[in-house]
């Protein structure tokens, strides 16, 4: 009987624990000849504490199975797991006989320390990117994820501890500030296995999140899907590339114009997507030259540095600030339609109002800002810029110190003014007498500030 088991099998005297039998799968294991073995007993086989107890207390009575995972020891001196079952069997005499089977798990043990170490690496892998990673199966059950995720999402640990999926899963919905489009876009995912792409989800604390969806294959077969999501804001403070390191500005910090084509092409890939306009805002700060000729270029530059800290307080995490050069600068505002639009560029100008203090010189500024909205502005991203540039131009021509679309900036100005009424102006032209027109501007504009003048009107 016991020569027809594969696992080794060794058959004992009640009481003496004499072994009678061995088959081959015995012999293999402990290394001898099942001839050897049977010279020995259970007490002699015993490699541990626990299995010399085991045998004094049941030597002579074992009421049931008794199965347990030990170790023997092999002729070679080496140690094997196993999984031991120990049972009586009635035979012809009086005592009947002991049934030791015993499974080598040494095979199973080297595959599951291969499948954890393998599991450990993965996880390590996880833990590694910046992105927030979320695995599903097809059902829409958590599969595996980051702790990038959970912070990005700010989901309590007890949900993820728990892997509560449904739970999750409504958390994740309430933390979106458009639910319906979010709904609508799980479905199409869960409608094509073999779904992929990326979008931007807006959350109601103002972050935005750029997911990249991908299937998850296992044998050929789409198993689930993968979700990495990655915080806009930080990945334009990194930047794109090396090479936008390379083009960013010495002075203020900000990217430059190599780094707002990309991200002006990545608006029009997601703005096709999902039929969404942004705008893009370029803004030039007015009557700059008079300072840097009146104060100097290191207070020009002061100015510079403090004027592209205040515009960076006005953008959401999601928008972008670039220099371009000198006192230009470009906002890349997301998701804005005309209204939206018209309120940056609002906050923009509020922000400058109040003046700077370099030195211990108060300086006013003001700001002229044109804005141009895809689609209909521009195709390309060279486009839209120009567009931008020349409504800014058109503000600028207009007086400066606001705003105008590129819409309006199509329609005709007011006629430039001839020579004669240009020498009838109560001003000497800045071009002709910049020191004098620059201090006579700049003490006009502290009067305002500190509420030296009454204007009539």
């Amino acid at each position: 009987m016991i020569d027809g088991l594969l696992d080794a099998a060794l058959i004992a005297e009640p009481g003496s624990l004499r072994i009678l039998s061995a088959n081959a799968a015995a012999a293999a294991l402990f290394g001898v000849d099942a001839t050897a073995l049977c010279q020995q007993d259970l007490f002699e086989l015993a490699t541990t504490p626990e299995d010399i107890g085991f045998w004094e207390a049941h030597a002579n009575h074992l009421g049931e199975i008794v199965e347990a995972q030990t170790v023997v020891g092999r002729a070679d001196g080496r140690l094997r797991p196993v999984l031991r079952r120990v049972s009586r069997i009635s035979t012809g005499a009086r005592q009947g006989v002991y049934l030791v089977v015993m499974r080598d798990r040494s095979l199973e043990m080297r595959a599951q320390s291969e499948l954890e170490q393998r599991e450990s690496e993965l996880r390590a892998t996880l833990e590694s990117t910046h992105d927030g990673i979320l695995v599903l199966d097809l059902s829409g059950r958590i599969v595996n994820f980051n702790e990038r995720f959970g912070a990005l999402w700010q989901v309590p640990e007890a949900l993820l501890t728990q892997r509560d999926s449904a739970a999750v899963a409504a958390w994740m919905m309430r933390k979106v500030s458009d639910p319906v489009s979010y709904t609508r876009r799980l479905s199409e995912l869960s409608e094509s296995v073999s779904a992929s792409g990326s979008d931007v989800l807006v959350l109601r604390d103002g972050k935005s999140l750029e997911r990249q969806t991908t299937p998850q294959r296992s044998r050929g077969q789409t198993i689930g899907h993968v979700h990495a999501f990655r915080n806009l804001a930080e990945r334009a403070v990194a930047g794109d590339s090396a090479a936008d390191t390379a083009q960013g500005d010495a002075l203020t910090g900000l990217p430059r114009r190599f780094a707002l084509l990309g991200r002006i092409e990545f608006a029009m890939a997601l703005a096709r997507r999902e039929g969404v306009a942004f705008a893009l805002l370029h803004l030039d700060v007015d009557r700059l030259s008079p300072v840097n000729d009146l104060l100097g270029s290191a207070v020009g530059e002061q100015l510079l540095i403090q004027v592209a800290d205040r515009l960076g307080h006005t953008l959401r995490e999601v928008d972008a600030l670039v220099r371009l050069e000198g006192d230009s600068f470009v906002m890349l505002v997301y998701r804005a339609d005309l209204p939206r639009a018209q309120g940056a560029a609002q906050r923009l100008i509020d922000v400058l109002q109040s003046p700077f203090d370099i030195a211990g010189v108060q300086i006013g500024l003001s700001a002229s800002i044109g804005i141009a909205l895809f689609p209909g502005d521009g195709e390309t991203p060279e486009a839209l810029l120009d567009a931008a540039v020349a409504a800014m131009t058109q503000m600028r021509q207009a007086g400066g110190a606001g705003y105008r679309f590129r819409q309006a900036a199509t329609q005709a100005l007011p006629p430039e003014p001839a020579e004669s009424d240009k020498a009838s102006d109560m001003l000497t032209p800045l071009s002709t007498r910049p020191h004098t027109a620059a201090a006579l501007d700049h003490a006009m504009r502290q009067a305002l500030v500190s509420g030296r003048f009454r204007l009539h009107y």
